[in-house]
């Protein structure tokens, strides 16, 4: 009799430990959630056209205020080309994969 006492206390207490880590596991992952921030693109006005900021809430990640991929320090034309190019840029960061810009890709999104 004692030992199934004993083995109930033992059962009931590992139950209780995991019980436990779950709730603690589970509060964690939903406290680390809400102080990720969006990362999010933002068109600007440069000198000469516009140009693209992708950020992390007030941080910025990628500043880029001319067309990437290309010799010269040229800003985009028009509002629509930064943003093309910049939401091209922002899934990839978003995705952990390479965010360069070749010039193949300039053409294929119409960008002079």
């Amino acid at each position: 009799m004692k030992k199934k006492k004993t083995k109930n206390i033992i059962l009931y207490t590992i139950i209780s430990i995991l019980a436990i880590l779950t709730i603690f596991s589970i509060v964690k992952s939903k406290d680390s959630s809400k102080n990720r921030k969006e990362i999010l693109l933002e068109v600007v006005s440069v000198k000469g056209g516009y140009g693209y900021q992708i950020k992390e809430g007030n941080r910025i990640l990628i500043d880029q205020p001319f067309i990437p991929a290309i010799s010269e320090e040229k800003a985009f034309k028009s509002r629509e080309d930064a943003q093309k190019v910049g939401e091209l840029v922002l899934k990839r960061v978003k995705n952990h994969t390479d965010f360069s810009v070749s010039v193949k890709e300039l053409r294929e999104l119409n960008i002079e």
